[in-house]
C-alpha cells in the first residue's frame, strides 16, 4: 500500500486539515475486497513475471513492468523494427451482478461496452493503438441471450473503436460460480510505434508540468462491491423511489473510451507527457504508476470536489460510510482519464482552450517532491 497522506477527508468535516493515512476504515475489505492483499500478490509474482524476459526488455524502461498495458518487442529474427505490441486484460468484476439485477439480461449490452472501453483506455494509457480484442464469457449456466447481448455490446464499442474482435471463450462452470453469476473478461493487443515509444521517454514529467483530468462515465467498472452493499444500507432504502432510480441508473452506465479525445488531442500537436487511466485504485494508485519517484502531483481536489464533483459520489459516499481518502482509492470521483501536459503547452491559450472544449479541465500539477509523492489541497 502507498504510504500517501491526504489532508481534510473526514466525511464529517471539510474546513481544516488533519491527516489520514489510506484505508483509515476499510470498508472495501469488509465488502470483501481487500485492496492491501491484492498488492502483495502482484509483489509476490513480480520476480517470476520478470523470469520470463528477454534481457532486452528488462533493461530497457519501454518495457518497464507495471504500466497499463505490456510492451513487446519483436524478436531479432523477425525484420520489423518499426512498431512494438501491447497487450493488456481486464474484467468488468461485480458490475456484471449490479447491471444484471437493474437492468436484466439487456444490460449485458452496456457490460460489453465496458471491458471494450476499459481495455481500450489501457492500452491508449500504455501508449499504444488498439488492434483486437478477445472476449471471455465463464457462467454457472449459459444464458444465450446474456452472450448475445454481450457479444453485440462488444462488438459494437469494438466497430466504435477501430477495433477487431477476433474471437473469445465462453465456459459454464456450475461448481466454481455462485448460481447464475458469471465473470466477463477481455484481452486487447494493440501496437506502438518505435519513435512513440522513445518519444515518451524523452518527453519525461518535470516540476510545473499540468495535469487535466476528463470526467467519467459514472463509475465506469470500479468498486461495485462496495456499492452493492451500500444499496442494501438503511440509508440507501430510506432514500425516494426516484432518488435510487437515478443512483442505480448512474452505476449502470457503461465505461467510457477515452480514444476519440486522445486522439484529437494528439492530431492538434498537443504532446502528452503521460497518460492516467483512473481504474481499480482510483486517484491514489494510479497516478504512481507514471510519476517519476522525483516528482510529487498536487491536486486541486477541494476545488472539484467542493465546486465540480457530481453529488452522485456524495450520495455513494453516505450509503458506503467510507471517508474521502477510501473513496479515492476505490472510485474514480468523477474523473476518468487524466493527462500530463507540459507548462509551455498549459500556458498556450489556443491549445488549452481546444482541451476546455474536448470537457478537460486542469486537475492539478506536477512539483518537486519534497515528502509524499501525492497532495490533495
Amino acid at each position: 500500500m502507498i504510504n500517501t497522506l491526504i489532508n481534510t477527508f473526514d466525511k464529517n468535516f471539510d474546513k481544516h486539515s488533519n491527516k489520514y493515512y489510506i484505508m483509515k476504515n476499510n470498508v472495501y475489505q469488509e465488502s470483501g475486497v481487500s485492496v492491501e492483499k491484492n498488492e502483495r500478490v502482484v509483489s509476490s509474482i513480480k520476480s517470476l513475471v520478470e523470469s520470463t524476459h528477454s534481457e532486452e526488455m528488462k533493461n530497457n524502461p519501454i518495457f518497464k513492468l507495471g504500466n497499463y498495458s505490456g510492451v513487446f518487442p519483436f524478436p531479432g529474427n523477425i525484420p520489423n523494427n518499426d512498431f512494438y505490441l501491447t497487450a493488456t486484460m481486464d474484467g468488468v468484476g461485480t458490475k456484471s451482478e449490479l447491471v444484471k439485477e437493474s437492468l436484466g439480461d439487456g444490460g449485458f449490452i452496456n457490460l460489453g461496452h465496458d471491458i471494450v472501453n476499459h481495455c481500450i483506455n489501457d492500452t491508449l494509457a500504455g501508449g499504444g493503438n488498439p488492434l483486437f480484442f478477445l472476449d471471455y464469457f465463464a457462467s454457472s449456466n449459459l444464458s444465450v441471450k446474456q452472450v448475445y447481448n454481450f457479444i453485440e455490446g462488444v462488438s459494437e464499442a469494438c466497430k466504435k473503436g477501430n477495433v477487431v474482435l477476433l474471437g473469445g471463450e465462453t465456459a459454464e462452470m456450475p461448481d466454481i460460480y455462485n448460481t447464475n453469476c458469471c465473470d466477463l473478461v477481455g484481452c486487447m493487443v494493440g501496437y506502438q510505434l518505435t519513435s512513440e515509444a522513445k518519444n515518451r521517454l524523452k518527453n519525461e514529467i518535470k516540476p510545473g508540468d499540468v495535469i487535466i483530468g476528463f470526467p467519467s462515465n459514472g463509475l465506469h467498472t470500479n468498486g461495485y462491491s462496495a456499492v452493492r452493499r451500500g444499496i442494501k444500507s438503511d440509508i440507501f432504502n430510506s432514500w425516494d423511489k426516484e432518488k435510487r432510480r437515478a443512483f442505480i441508473e448512474e452505476c449502470c452506465k457503461p465505461h467510457r473510451s477515452y480514444l476519440d479525445t486522445v486522439s484529437s488531442i494528439i492530431k492538434n500537436n498537443i504532446t502528452i507527457k503521460s497518460h492516467i487511466h483512473i481504474t481499480g485504485g482510483g486517484w491514489l494508485d494510479n497516478p504512481p504508476r507514471v510519476i517519476p519517484d522525483n516528482i510529487s502531483v498536487n491536486f486541486n481536489w477541494n476545488e472539484w470536489k467542493e465546486n465540480h464533483m457530481p453529488h452522485f459520489y456524495f450520495d455513494l459516499q453516505e450509503i458506503t460510510d467510507m471517508v474521502w481518502s477510501e473513496m479515492l482509492q476505490v472510485f474514480n470521483c468523477g474523473v476518468g482519464y487524466m493527462i500530463i501536459i507540459s507548462k509551455e503547452d498549459s500556458n498556450n491559450i489556443e491549445k488549452m482552450t481546444y482541451l476546455m472544449n474536448l470537457g478537460g479541465f486542469v486537475i492539478g500539477h506536477t512539483e518537486e517532491r519534497n515528502g509524499e509523492q501525492l497532495l490533495f489541497n
